[in-house]
This record gives C-alpha cells, structure tokens and sequence, in this order.
C-alpha cells in the first residue's frame, strides 16, 4: 500500500504543480524524496529522470518510488547498475552519468527532471543536465543556496517552497536534538605548524589577487580558486592554495585527540545507536579498529571498500547486529536509518552543507526515538571550529541547540561565533589592565595592547575592570554582567581595526571570515 503524504508534502506537490519548475528546500528527514516522488505521479510526465549526487542513493530511490506508489519498470544508470543503454519510463541516473547522457534539448519534451541535492549540479560540468530542457523541473535539498545564486538559474522558478527544521519539529515530522561542540587544545607543535601554513596561505592569495583579482565576497574564495584552475590550468598559485588548505585540514584531522574522544564517547553512549563521520578513510580505518578493541560492536563503510562489504555493513547497522557504524563521508547525504541516537563527527570540512547534512542522519524519528545528540570535534581556537561558525552564521540552527565543551574540563567555553549573523569577537581585560584574547588557559591569553587607549578609556569610564567584553561587527560593545552580555552603546575603536590587528599578530587564529 502506498504510504501517505506529510501535509507539507501535498502543500509543496500543489505548489509544484502550479509552477512546473523551482526548488524545494526542506530539512534534512523530512522526506523530500518522497515528496518527489508524489510529485511526479501526480503530474504524469512522458518520461522522468532522478538525478542522484552519488550511487548508494539509486537503490534509497528506488524504496521511495514504491513507497509513493509507483509500480512499473526502474531505469537505473550509473555505477555498476546500468540498463544498457536504454531509458523505461522513471529513470534513475548518477550526475556522472546524467551529464553525458541527457545534454540534448530534444529529451526535455512532455520530461520531469528531480534533482536529488540540487546544490550539488550547480559546478560547470554538472550543469549540463539542464540542457535537456525539461517541461518539469524540481530541486531538492536542505542546504539549496549554501553553493550560491547560480542554481536558481539553472533551475528556474526560484524557490516555489520551503520547509524548516522548526516547521518540521512543530509538526513532528523530525525528533529534536541538541549539538555538541567538544573542543581540544592542539599542542605547540601543531600550532607552530599551523601558524606556517597560514602565512603561506595569506602570501599565495596575495599573488592570486595581483594576478586574477578576488571573488566579491570572502566566502567565495574556494569557488573562485576552482574556476581559476578550471579556465587556467596552469594557474600555480591557485593550485598550490588548494594544496596548502588541504595541508591545514589534514593536519588536524588527523590528531589523536579525535580518535580518544571518538572512543569516550561511544563508551559513554555504549547501548544506543551511533555514526562517526570522518574525512579520510585511514582514520575510519583505525578508529573502527580501536572500537573493535574496545568491544564495541562496530561496522565500517567508505569508498575504499568492495560495494559487497559497504552494503553488508550498512545492512548490519539497519538490522542492529552492529549499533555503531563509522563512515567516510559518503553517508552525507540521504542515509536514511531512522533509529540512529547519536552523530559523531570526528572530522569535517568546514562548510555549513555538510554539517547540516549531518544533523540531518540523526533528525529522522522511530517510535522508541525520544531526541537525539550530535557531537562534533573540534580543534580549539582553529580554522577547524569554523564550521560551526558557518552552521550558526548560516540561520540553520538555533544557536540555543549548540553548546561547546571542553574535552578536558567538561567545562563550556567562549566561541567567536554569529548570533543573528551578528558576529562576535570576545576578548577581554586582566586585573592589571592588558587587553587579551579569550581562551581556557592562562598561556591562551594574547595581549593586544597597541591601538586600544581609547577602548581601555571607555570602559574605564563603565567601571568595568576585568573580565571579558565584545565588539560586534556592527561595531557596539557588549559586557558581560556575570548573567549575559550587555549592550552599553558604540565601540570606541571599530571592528575592521581590532580584527586587522589580530589577523596580523596571530594568522594562525581563527577570526572575521575563514575559507575552506
């Protein structure tokens, strides 16, 4: 029997129908493929083409399509799965494969084309999908716009629909949850390390400037080096800046410190149902192993393994013979195990997608689920905390639901981070009146004494001693009263100048915009 529609489905499938092309954007479990899937047999197109970022998805959408009452003949393309050439009437396509396959305007006749993460189609060589010219278009995802403005074209229609996590909290669609930021120190040689990437860094996008200019806005900065290297392909600054941001995420990825707390962690949580997420396969590798010591029962998934393996130990997690499953990022997206407690992301970029994207492998509900936890580990004081910052400064999130703890202490700890895209530095000021970075330990304190009479002046006159204070970047400074911060009116010295300063004297710490 087929299954039911949300009320938001059908609202969004009505809205769709009307329109014929735009995205729907709606959060991460709240069943966007099945809306899909709804949508195309309501409208009845000729043909239909499913675009999927990546080939575990084919088979989830294959579950759907029956889910939502389809019952004839599945066209699959795309990895080892191909129909030899020939197109049944639902067709289910890689974008590797779809790009080649359906850039012919004469395809798009009386056609619907879904696109499955639409984010993902808008790199130039994914674009060609769109050429077929469809009658009906829809893109789906949670994390529509976080790759810019250029999909809204390619689609058409803009977005016609959209769906928060708090509509779908409110209307129990999704189980709440809670985020956790567990941060570590990295020890002196790390940081020495780190100090020398980053002056690497800001000397190659000097040359990358004064010879093809730079994006129009910082975030833009990875999306600008890609095309560069794409039109020039001998563009050696560019390359050598990718190299060097990989160096950087590498080199932290690859601290202990994650695998340690990896490991407290699924002790702690022993009887529920867990993913670790990492970047890099040989770190999957050795902290399944150390969970395997541990006694847990764990099971591993990565692109480094046969298909046959992936698949039975996916299978394994889903029929709870393994309740712990580490994973090498292609569980991004679109894993769909409804009874999964806990997230662990032992590493990440640090884009706001996939941290979403994330949430969103733990958001979806089951009868015993009550709510659910998402740990993510981070280096303190880093470029790698800015995943965070990007997930806040997105709006995604409810900076409520997010907490930073230290490993170490248990004890919660100041983030420079957007509340209401409002961004914060916090810094404050000792008992012999030096002005300070805010960090845990008493060596973390970086004195900024230059270019800041005038603020020691202005908070002197508030009677404010010790203690910790914030600048906005709109420029007003808060205290903090022992309850909150507190508003008391204008910065003496502007945000742009304190964070020039700090840039300068500690490249190596994370603050105003950082590009992964």
């Amino acid at each position: 029997m087929p299954k039911d529609a949300y009320e938001w489905q059908e609202t969004a499938i009505n809205v769709f129908e009307e329109k014929k092309t735009g995205i729907v954007q709606a959060t991460t479990g709240s069943g966007k493929s099945f809306m899909a899937c709804k949508a195309m047999l309501r409208v009845k197109p000729r043909i239909a083409h499913i675009i999927v970022p990546k080939v575990p998805l084919m088979t989830q959408w294959v579950d759907e399509l029956r889910d939502a009452g389809y019952t004839g003949e599945i066209g699959m393309h795309g990895g080892d799965f191909g129909n030899g050439g020939d197109m049944e009437d639902v067709n289910i396509w890689t974008i590797n494969s779809a790009r080649t396959r359906l850039n012919n305007p004469d395809y798009g006749k009386n056609a619907m084309l879904i696109v499955d993460e639409v984010h993902r189609s808008s790199g130039p060589a994914n674009r060609a999908i769109y050429q077929m010219k469809p009658d009906w278009c829809l893109g789906i995802s949670a994390t529509a716009f976080q790759n810019g403005t250029y999909i809204v074209n390619l689609v058409g229609g803009g977005l016609i629909y959209n769906y928060t996590f708090e509509d779908a909290l409110k209307d129990g669609v999704v189980c709440d949850y809670k985020i956790v930021n567990v941060g570590y120190d990295v020890d002196d040689e790390t940081e020495d390390l780190l100090a020398e990437i980053a002056e690497s860094i800001k000397i190659t996008r000097r040359m990358i400037k004064q010879t093809y200019g730079e994006p129009d806005s910082p975030d833009r900065w990875p999306m600008w080096v890609a095309e560069i290297i794409s039109t020039y392909p001998d563009a050696t600054e560019a390359i050598r800046l990718q190299h060097l941001w990989l160096e950087r995420k590498r080199l932290l990825w690859a601290a202990n410190e994650r695998k340690l707390i990896t490991y407290e962690l699924c002790n702690e949580h022993y009887d529920k149902r867990i993913v670790v997420f990492h970047q890099e396969i040989e770190q999957v590798d050795e902290i399944f192993q150390g969970l395997k010591d541990l006694g847990h029962d764990v099971v591993r998934e990565h692109s480094g393994m046969k298909r046959t393996e992936r698949s039975a130990a996916i299978e394994a997690f889903r029929e709870n013979r393994a309740n712990i499953l580490v994973s090498c990022r292609t569980l991004d997206e679109g894993f769909n195990v409804p009874e999964i407690d806990i997230g662990i992301i032992a590493a990440s970029s640090s884009t706001a997608t996939q941290y979403i994207q994330r949430i969103g492998r733990i958001l979806r509900k089951s009868k015993s689920k009550q709510g659910a936890v998402l740990y993510r580990v981070s280096a303190m004081r880093t470029v790698d905390e800015f995943a965070t910052h990007n997930l806040l400064s997105s709006g995604a999130v409810d900076a409520s639901r997010v907490k930073f703890e230290h490993w170490k202490t248990g004890e919660e700890y100041v983030h420079e981070h957007d509340v209401g895209r409002v961004s914060y530095m916090t810094l404050g000021l000792d008992t012999k009146g030096r002005f300070f970075m805010a960090g845990e330990r008493k060596k973390d304190k970086h004195y900024i004494e230059q270019a800041l009479t005038s603020l020691r002046d202005y908070l002197a006159r508030h009677d404010f001693k010790c203690g910790r204070f914030r600048i906005s970047h709109d420029n007003n400074l808060y205290i903090w009263n022992n309850e909150r911060f507190a508003n008391i009116g204008p910065s003496p010295i502007p945000w742009q100048r304190l964070d020039i300063r700090i840039n300068r004297n500690w490249s190596n710490m994370y603050s105003g915009t950082e590009e992964e």
